[in-house]
């Protein structure tokens, strides 16, 4: 999953026509892999398939390989590709910067997907640089449909800046 698949040698050979010279065309059982992401380079009669299946897809795909020389006349044949699954990272998007008055709360938004994860069940956890300002046992989340609702509360009578760190893991 999510990688190329290069320089796959194959020969094809006709008693007329040149290798390098025939027509090959590509056949694809099913979406993982589009015809159009199917091409092949030639050089010294040996030809060389190179092919990308769809991105965070896994699963198998017959790929058949056709081959039709000058007269018209054509050969095929076929092979089974098994893409196997990796994990992928959760990715998150959010506000990057924002203020607040001192003793009040705020709130924001994220969104975490996570392609092998079902919407909100992702573990969030939360870093203060400035603990003293804002300890994380003050941060609380709800979600809805990959939308994160953060609600933060700085600890009491205190101001100045921070960073904050969250980190999304899938399990």
């Amino acid at each position: 999953e999510d990688t190329a698949i290069s320089s796959i040698s194959f020969t094809a050979t006709d008693i007329d026509t040149a290798a390098c010279l025939l027509d090959i065309t590509f056949a694809s059982s099913n979406t993982l892999v589009s015809v159009a992401d199917i091409s092949y380079t030639c050089n010294a009669d040996v030809l060389y398939l190179s092919l990308t299946p769809v991105a965070d897809q896994s699963g198998t795909v017959n790929i058949t390989i056709i081959a039709t020389d000058a007269g018209g006349l054509t050969s095929a044949t076929s092979f089974a590709l098994d893409v196997t699954p990796v994990e992928d990272a959760p990715v998150i998007t959010s506000d990057t910067t924002f203020s607040m008055n001192e003793d009040s709360t705020a709130s924001f938004t994220l969104t975490a997907t996570d392609a092998e994860s079902a919407d909100c069940s992702l573990d969030i956890t939360f870093a203060s640089s400035n603990t003293a300002l804002l300890s994380v046992e003050n941060i609380s989340y709800t979600c809805v449909s990959a939308i994160y609702f953060i609600s933060i509360t700085p600890n009491a009578n205190q101001s100045g800046n921070l960073s904050l760190s969250i980190t999304v893991t899938d399990s």
